[in-house]
């Protein structure tokens, strides 16, 4: 579909935000919206995909037209052309987060997949993906990339919706997914499912 009018946020409520650089970039809603901005932030553009439910991750790779998307539903949508064409792929029953990676390498989480959520492999922006071996307690809302050690993950584990063990935790992989060991369990609530990283610290938040 084209490109709307330049769009109003205001009665939206925001899920995830991505920029490619200092004046492009993409935020997601609950509704199933997705809108960019070329010239930060002051005027938006509607490029939603088809209704998938709430879009609760939004990345660019490799470029300022290649954006994916993910839904609660369990799809990641996928546009080369700036959101005027999306190809939908299923990956599980929620894809929780979407992030990119280097050139045409991207990464998600989803689940629950035999045991618990897995983090997916993209290396052509999105048109194919492959699930890692290793599983972590799926309930996981955000997950962040180590910026120093490429193979090195982060998974902030809320575990209220679904919970498994009902401890809250921080999942790490050192292998790119291939394996996933809890760090600082905590009785539910803990971790609210936020993480974030530099290139010395992680930072996840609590409810406290």
């Amino acid at each position: 579909s084209m490109r709307s009018p330049a769009y109003s946020m205001a009665n939206e409520v925001v899920m995830d935000m991505s920029f490619y650089d200092d004046r492009t970039g993409a935020v997601s809603t609950q509704t199933g919206g997705l809108y960019i901005t070329n010239n930060q932030g002051l005027s938006w553009q509607d490029i939603s995909p088809p209704a998938t439910g709430a879009i609760i991750g939004v990345c660019f790779v490799g470029s300022p037209s290649n954006i994916l998307a993910c839904s609660n539903g369990g799809s990641i949508l996928v546009t080369t052309n700036g959101g005027n064409n999306w190809k939908v792929n299923t990956l599980d029953i929620c894809v929780f987060s979407v992030r990119s990676g280097n050139g045409g390498t991207a990464y998600a989480i989803a689940g629950p997949t035999l045991g618990g959520g897995k983090l997916y492999e993209t290396n052509d922006a999105g048109q194919n993906w492959r699930p890692m071996q290793g599983t972590y307690d799926w309930d996981s809302f955000s997950f962040e990339r180590d910026l120093c050690d490429t193979s090195t993950f982060y998974i902030s584990n809320e575990e209220i919706i679904a919970p498994v063990d009902r401890l809250s935790s921080i999942y790490v992989t050192h292998n790119s997914g291939s394996s996933w060991t809890p760090n600082s369990p905590h009785s539910l609530p803990y971790y609210c499912g936020s993480i974030a990283v530099s290139r010395n610290s992680v930072f996840a938040q609590s409810y406290s």
